[in-house]
């Protein structure tokens, strides 16, 4: 890790020094071992232009140097400027007219079946570095062309013949996701596992596999073993804690985030994470500790006042929740779950004006939820205004639909004495969840003495244990 930052900051120095001798036009001979540390770094940071300015300068320099023309060919074929790529490597091939590297790129830029039949000729003599190139190139154009079963089956040729090729690694990740080719990617990455367990990308793709799959816990094990190999290796740590949380293993999850959160550096999104996790243990001190932590860095991030509501929900501490949903709607007016949490709040401070008027903008803005729907309208139950309880009903129907809501209109209709109608949705609501006909009594206790209502409960019961 020392030695890396030491190199990192050897790097940095290297480029400012470049840029500052740039500006004032002082430029001086630059090694060929510069110049490409100088292209790595600005490809690094994706800042194409800047790598093609510096190849450009190798190439004046360094004229019959034909590894520059590649590497120029390259950036501007990663830039999409096909033509350009043409043209220079046209120059390359008069300088190195038997390059195969040069028919490679060539190939990558015509695609197609052009492309493909380019790269066939070359296979035969290619040694285990070209090959693996010729298979890369390969895959890239069944990639453009969304051939992705094919993708998958060249990088499969590619890495077994070199396991640890970065990028092909990479891209089977995205032909396995595409074509969802799942069980084959498993057995093929245990295979590369048994020549190498400690490729770190094959472990990563297995855990991938097989949470498309659905099986979780091999997800986990696979991706822990992906950061345990390389603890750089920041993704494997969130999708490993992500998926622990989907399986509501918050502890387990937690110490993940805060191994990456320690190993990385203070991070917002991960003391975030730390906190959801913290809140849903009712770890409440640690989860606004984590959470104030995450403020002081990303200070317009409106998830963490969201999650600080939550917290001063859960204490009971109803003003500062109000305060912080408040501050999360603010930021971002369109997340339904921020005015829901607001209204929840009024709700539990007796302040029902004030809650039906936030429940009604977080049906506005999420008119699919059935939930937002049932909640708005049992506090207007509640409230004895069941005509506009009915109203917000009808509303729902038009983008939601659920037995909540059938149970609810249920009640609506039985209190103003529409029974008959109540008993039909009540018939309904019942055959589509039986076990949510509690909610009628919640809604309405008196209910509890109501022989119809009983007897057609009583009814589906023994429906239900059949």
């Amino acid at each position: 890790m020392e030695n890396r930052t030491r190199r990192d900051h050897k790097l940095k120095h290297l480029v400012s020094e470049f840029e500052a001798m740039s500006e004032t036009g002082n430029l001086s001979y630059l090694d060929e071992k510069t110049y490409y540390q100088l292209i790595n770094y600005y490809q690094g940071e994706f800042l194409i232009d800047k790598a093609l300015a510096v190849v450009q300068m190798a190439i004046e320099q360094y004229q019959y140097r034909v590894e520059f023309f590649i590497t120029k060919a390259r950036l501007l074929i990663r830039g999409k400027r096909i033509e350009e790529a043409l043209e220079v490597l046209e120059e390359a091939e008069i300088i190195s007219p038997f390059e195969n590297e040069i028919t490679i790129l060539k190939a990558r830029c015509f695609g197609g079946n052009v492309g493909l039949k380019m790269l066939e000729p070359i296979k035969q003599y290619a040694g285990k570095d070209e090959l693996c190139e010729i298979y890369f190139s390969e895959a890239l154009i069944y990639e453009s062309g969304k051939r992705y079963k094919r993708m998958f089956s060249t990088l499969r040729e590619l890495l077994l013949i070199n396991p640890l090729y970065t990028e092909a690694l990479e891209k089977v990740y995205i032909s396995v996701d595409i074509s969802k080719c799942y069980e084959k990617s498993i057995e093929f990455h245990n295979e590369l596992l048994e020549i190498n367990p400690y490729n770190f990308l094959a472990w990563y793709n297995l855990g991938h596999a097989y949470s498309s799959l659905g099986e979780y816990d091999k997800a986990i094990t696979a991706m822990e073993y992906s950061f345990i190999v390389n603890k750089d290796f920041e993704l494997a740590y969130l999708e490993c804690a992500e998926t622990c949380i989907y399986l509501n293993n918050y502890q387990k999850a937690l110490t993940i985030f805060e191994e990456a959160n320690q190993y990385f550096g203070p991070d917002s999104e991960i003391l975030l994470q730390m906190a959801i996790c913290n809140l849903n243990l009712d770890n409440l001190l640690s989860a606004k500790a984590n959470l104030f932590s995450a403020l002081r860095l990303d200070s317009y991030n409106d998830e963490i006042y969201f999650y600080l509501g939550q917290c001063y929900l859960k204490e009971k501490s109803l003003h500062s929740a109000i305060s912080a949903f408040k501050k999360a709607a603010n930021i971002d007016e369109e997340r339904e779950e921020y005015f829901e949490g607001i209204a929840t709040a009024y709700v539990q401070l007796g302040d029902n004006t004030n809650a039906v008027k936030y429940y009604e903008t977080a049906t506005e803005l999420a008119p699919y939820k059935e939930h937002l729907w049932y909640q708005y309208a049992s506090l207007l139950i509640k409230l004895g205004r069941v005509e506009d309880a009915l109203e917000a009903l009808d509303e729902a129907e038009e983008e939601s639909w659920g037995p909540e809501l059938l149970y609810c209109r249920a009640v609506c209709l039985s209190l103003i004495g529409r029974k008959k109608e109540a008993l039909a949705i009540l018939d309904e609501a019942l055959i589509d969840d039986f076990s949510m006909h509690g909610k009628l009594f919640d809604l309405d206790p008196s209910l509890k003495f109501d022989k119809d209502i009983l007897s057609i409960i009583h009814y589906y019961e023994g429906e239900s244990k059949m």
